[in-house]
């Protein structure tokens, strides 16, 4: 696409991209990218606008000691990657590109139910290269309920989450879950696949009771976590139709709890928990409930609480 743009009697055609680049040095208003606008306002101070929020140190991008529409032209350029640096600039700048980050998922299934959750993480892994945002959408049967905490990536929120929430009227089946990323030019996806199954719960007021008995724990070793288990949580089966050990787990907008414990009468009804803070990959806490009369806790390592499935 060719664009025209006119700077009091004097035009300029300029090839235009669509892309932004990310930089300092020819970056004129100081909004962290280099692109067709830092071009016009060298324009524009050449010819004596005196466009607000200037920064000329970052103007005379080949260095001859005047800010001239030279100046402007190198940027375009660069801009529209016809350049990859400046003349006097002392290393190629840095532009989103492709194959600058990968898209990943912690885990690419789960299990649901009418009427229960789920959830995935989503996270990119930026190369050093990388710069920018990374968009998220996502592509998803309406009856999942599927919804992204966070749309924006970058190099410093890499982390997003994907949770679903199936319809209780939802036709069982394996779901496909498609995560689509935009970069610049660059386009990345992947799939995730929810298996919808026929399960039946039980009293919430149970499982509640299950994963109040860790509470006292937390407030006397972890005070630091903030965490408090007596709130609004919402909760579902993590793994239906799975037997002996129930699976359980609580969502709020600052914590990821997974619980499981033995369904039988003492001395068997030992219980476990998983804490992760939302947004961020890996677990932070686990602990392990004995099975003895007193129900001592004790801190375990992360590896020790049980996964199934993969996730």
């Amino acid at each position: 696409m060719i664009k025209k743009y006119v700077f009091t009697g004097l035009t300029a055609i300029i090839f235009f991209s669509g892309m932004f680049l990310y930089a300092d040095f020819g970056d004129v208003n100081n909004d962290t990218y280099i692109d067709i606008v830092d071009a016009l306002l060298v324009a524009q101070f050449y010819v004596g606008l005196g466009p607000q929020g200037f920064e000329e140190s970052n103007a005379d991008v080949n260095c001859d000691s005047s800010i001239d529409i030279i100046d402007a032209l190198f940027i375009a350029q660069y801009y529209v990657g016809l350049i990859s640096s400046f003349p006097c600039s002392p290393t190629p700048l840095p532009t989103p590109g492709q194959n600058s980050y990968s898209l990943q998922s912690e885990y690419s299934q789960i299990r649901s139910y009418p009427g229960g959750g789920g959830i995935f993480i989503i996270y990119i892994e930026p190369e050093i290269s990388f710069s920018g945002e990374v968009h998220l959408s996502i592509a998803a049967d309406q009856g999942l309920n599927a919804s992204l905490n966070g749309q924006i990536l970058d190099s410093v929120t890499t982390v997003s989450e994907l949770t679903i929430f199936p319809d209780s009227t939802i036709t069982t089946a394996l779901y496909i879950i498609e995560i689509n990323a935009m970069h610049g030019d660059d386009e990345q996806s992947i799939r995730l696949e929810t298996d919808v199954m026929d399960w039946e719960t039980g009293d919430p007021g149970t499982y509640l009771g299950e994963l109040y008995k860790f509470d006292q724990w937390l407030q006397e070793n972890r005070p630091d976590l903030d965490l408090s288990l007596y709130t609004d949580w919402t909760l579902y089966h993590t793994y239906p139709q799975t037997l002996i050990v129930e699976h359980l787990t609580f969502l709020d907008d600052d914590w990821e709890i997974r619980l499981c414990y033995h369904v039988m009468i003492p001395p068997d009804d030992w219980s476990r928990l998983l804490v992760r803070k939302r947004n961020e990959i890996d677990a932070v806490l686990a602990l392990y409930r004995g099975t003895d009369e007193t129900g001592i806790i004790y801190e375990t390592d992360i590896s020790e609480y049980p996964i199934m499935y993969g996730y």
